[in-house]
């Protein structure tokens, strides 16, 4: 069976590792990531996600940022 239980910083690692997301900041418990298009790709947009540094983060949560 396949867990969905991640936690604030499985989901950081895989962005910032895989994504290539750069950590921004840290605001609270919440960590800023933005991810800058390639160079060649000046019409896509820069993204930014905000992750909750919790020891679980719910489907929904992982849905939008996903999204």
């Amino acid at each position: 069976m396949v867990t969905r239980d991640f936690s604030g910083e499985d989901v950081y690692k895989v962005l910032v590792n895989v994504g290539g997301f750069q950590h921004v900041r840290t605001t609270g418990d919440h960590l800023i990531l933005r991810w800058d298009p390639p160079e060649g790709h000046e019409n896509t947009e820069i993204r930014t996600v905000t992750v909750p540094a919790h020891d679980s983060i719910s489907i929904g949560t992982l849905r939008n940022i996903a999204d």
